[in-house]
């Protein structure tokens, strides 16, 4: 980059002054989690913004667990980096874990946008059938000297039903893949608390209603509520009971995000179609305006 000025007075001189600026590193930093009853898995897709100064080398904060699973791996556009030095601290995460230092060199010194990925699996804790197991999953976090963003989601599993146990962590309703829930953290975390509960074979055919809310919008002369259900459905329909009030034309219904048309069944109820290939949670929105007072939308279940 060249700077050029100009003089137009006949005679003047030149003088400037010279400033280096530090180093000032953000991350982004999203968790994947998927698992079954044998692991888990995590991957952290680490997106860094790097201002003024390359940036040669990345240091994470790791807990204990993750460093003696021995399965720690951390790329850098594909590329396998080892680890340069693994320090002790007197640090301790939220779950009370020890945690350290892992460092490790950057085969490509980065300035401006770029991305590291990190990843490791964790033994599954035994859970036993009708009942929810606490885990305290672990997260490695980058250091840097700017704000960190952090989201985590996970995935679905056949055999595991993996939820958040921690009001910190909130859901974010936004439209997601099939099978995968979000959620996001207004302040870094090292610690993802989970509940992971079997799922039974015998229960298969049954639909399990894993969230579900409310939310109302009041007007002069009507109001609309919008009932939001995520669900597991254990066919290609369910059945949506609708409030007395509401007429079946006047409807509206989403299917993770996308309106589908509901055909009208007796006494109220709409059937809704939501197969999908690769089955999984499905996230269902009904909008029915009514006069002021009655009930709200359910699942016919």
């Amino acid at each position: 980059m060249a700077l050029v000025y100009r003089l137009d007075a006949p005679e003047g001189g030149f003088a400037a002054q010279r400033r280096f600026l530090p180093r000032r590193v953000e991350a982004a930093v999203t968790a994947r989690v998927t698992g079954d009853e044998r692991e888990l898995t995590v991957v952290e897709t680490i997106r860094l913004d790097v201002l003024h100064v390359p940036l040669e080398f990345i240091e994470l904060r790791v807990a204990e667990p993750v460093l003696e699973s021995e399965t720690l791996e951390i790329r850098q556009n594909g590329e396998l980096l080892e680890p340069s030095a693994v320090e002790e601290t007197a640090e301790v995460d939220a779950a009370g874990r020890p945690r350290g230092l892992v460092r490790a060199l950057l085969p490509t010194p980065l300035l401006g946008r770029g991305e590291v990925t990190v990843r490791y699996r964790l033994a599954t804790p035994p859970v036993p059938a009708e009942a929810t197991v606490a885990v305290d999953l672990p997260l490695a976090l980058p250091v840097v000297d700017g704000s960190i963003r952090q989201a985590a989601t996970i995935e679905e599993a056949a055999s595991l039903t993996v939820v958040p146990r921690s009001d910190v962590w909130r859901r974010d309703v936004a439209t997601t893949p099939t099978g995968v829930r979000s959620w996001s953290v207004p302040q870094p975390r090292d610690v993802f608390p989970l509940a992971l509960a079997a799922r039974a074979r015998e229960a298969a055919g049954v639909t399990v209603v894993e969230a579900a809310w409310l939310r109302t919008r009041l007007f002069p002369d009507r109001r609309e509520d919008v009932a939001t259900y995520v669900v597991s459905p254990a066919g290609d329909e369910i059945e949506i009971t609708l409030p007395d009030s509401a007429a079946p034309t006047a409807v509206e219904i989403r299917v993770d995000g996308s309106p589908v048309p509901p055909p009208p069944r007796e006494e109220g109820r709409v059937v809704i179609a939501v197969a999908a290939p690769g089955g999984g949670s499905r996230l269902v929105e009904v909008r029915s305006p009514s006069p002021w007072g009655g009930a709200f939308a359910g699942l016919g279940l």
